[in-house]
Formats: structure tokens, C-alpha cells, sequence
């Protein structure tokens, strides 16, 4: 699962923070929010990334349907108006 991320360009999210580093202390606001934007890019391409990952598959559970452990039989629903 996290083979796609270590197959993640690390040297790239890595400048863009220095960049942005670099940024803050020349105190230019125009310049720190072009850094900032494209810090925020590559940091959306790994959360994409991540969300294409397989994910486990619906019913994969234990099969049992969601009954208890112990046979009760249980009743769902009923209910006596007062």
C-alpha cells in the first residue's frame, strides 16, 4: 500500500518547502503565496495518490452477517406506545 509513496518523488515536496522556507524570510507576501500554492500542489498529488490506493472490498469482513457471538436472538424494532 505505501509502495507509492516511497515511490513518491521525495527531493520535490522537499525543495518546495525550502522554497517556501526561503520565502518567509524575504517577507514578500506575493512570493509566499506562489511558494505556499505549489507546496500545496504536490502535497494534493500525494493525498490523491493515496486515495487511488485499493481499499479493503465491502462483505470482505467474517462473513457471519453481523450476528453475535452466542445465539441471541435479537429483535429489532418492537416497541409498546404507553
Amino acid at each position: 500500500m505505501l509502495s507509492r509513496f516511497w515511490s513518491w518523488p521525495k527531493g520535490k515536496v522537499e525543495a518546495k518547502v525550502q522554497a517556501v522556507r526561503q520565502v518567509i524570510e524575504s517577507e514578500d507576501a506575493n512570493k509566499l503565496r506562489t511558494a505556499t500554492n505549489e507546496l500545496l500542489q504536490a502535497m494534493q498529488e500525494i493525498g490523491t495518490a493515496a486515495y487511488q490506493q485499493p481499499g479493503p472490498q465491502a462483505g470482505s469482513g467474517t462473513g457471519d452477517g453481523g450476528s453475535k457471538a452466542g445465539g441471541e436472538d435479537v429483535i429489532d424494532g418492537e416497541f409498546k406506545e404507553a
